[in-house]
């Protein structure tokens, strides 16, 4: 069975010079080993003035619908969301917060990313760095954080050091 292959972004300029103008996050797909590919599936995050979204990871989940996490470039809004779409990205679920973690302030994150991969049960598990909430006083910590026949699972702390930060969470599921 041939499976498509996704490509998440963001669409931002002036990154490197510390004046990050994000636009939105995109998704593009082939269904032919990468020989063509979709016009970009735009995800704005709402198309709100005062914020956008950044650091996309996506997945294509067991029943072949799709899964986005992002965050916003702003600690206006510091939580994690996730968006769901059945037809291919046509049509988006509203953005939801994800529970029981939210983003590093924006300045520690500006180059981070999220990872999204499938388990052998079809769970989804998100590696992100984050804390439990905005009282948090803690360094950030890299979760596991997992999606379960349609509910997330509490996170589930994996490396935490007082000194500094993780950064860049891969992961990938063997054989």
């Amino acid at each position: 069975e041939d499976r498509r292959i996704y490509i998440g972004l963001g669409e931002s300029f002036d990154l490197y010079i510390g004046r990050r103008f994000s636009q939105d996050v995109c998704i593009f797909y082939s269904d032919d080993a990468g020989l063509t590919w979709s016009d970009p599936i735009i995800l704005d995050g709402g198309n709100l003035i005062d914020r956008k979204p950044i650091q996309i990871a996506v997945a294509e989940l067991r029943d072949r619908s799709l899964m986005a996490v992002w965050r916003y470039n702003t600690d206006i809004d510091r939580n994690i969301y996730y968006q769901l779409s059945s037809d291919t990205g046509e049509t988006w679920t509203a953005p939801q917060a994800i529970p029981g973690i939210i983003a590093q302030i924006s300045s520690d994150s500006t180059l981070d990313d999220y990872n999204l991969v499938i388990d052998k049960i079809g769970a989804v598990h998100l590696f992100a760095v984050g804390q439990p909430d905005l009282e948090s006083k803690e360094n950030a910590s890299l979760y596991d954080v997992v999606y379960r026949q349609g509910v997330w699972v509490p996170p589930q702390r994996i490396y935490f050091n007082d000194r500094m930060r993780p950064e860049w969470p891969k992961a990938v599921i063997g054989p």
